[in-house]
């Protein structure tokens, strides 16, 4: 893909606040807005999505989803997560809560995530 086109379909992404994804043999819409977060299950990834509904588990690696999703809102926390950083409800120290689902932070991404954090705490 050239990278005239990878920066169309980004741009198009971030505008439209939606992707398809193929997913058992279908092409599955998903709403960015209704992303919680993504697990990356070797050469998977798993959707786990808002409001109850169903997860999507796609084929795709996470470094290729990276480069699509907006970064403002969706941060790479570990190796085999990215999280939508406006779902996230509770932060402790070395995970985020989505409700009684906890996503660890790795020492790689942890400085990133409380930059973000930061940049978002009222003092």
């Amino acid at each position: 893909m050239e990278p005239n086109e990878n920066a169309r379909r980004i741009e198009t992404i971030r505008k439209d606040r939606f992707i398809y994804v193929n997913s058992d043999y279908k092409l599955v819409q998903i709403c960015l807005d209704d992303i919680l977060f993504i697990m990356g299950q070797k050469d998977y990834v798993r959707f786990f999505l808002d409001g109850g509904k169903k997860s999507v588990l796609c084929l795709m690696n996470m470094k290729r989803l990276e480069e699509f999703l907006p970064h403002e809102e969706f941060k790479r926390v570990h190796r085999s997560y990215i999280v939508n950083m406006a779902k996230v409800r509770l932060i402790d120290r070395f995970r985020l809560a989505f409700g009684d689902t906890f996503i660890p932070i790795s020492d790689t991404y942890k400085e990133e995530i409380q930059d973000y954090i930061d940049a978002h705490t009222l003092q």
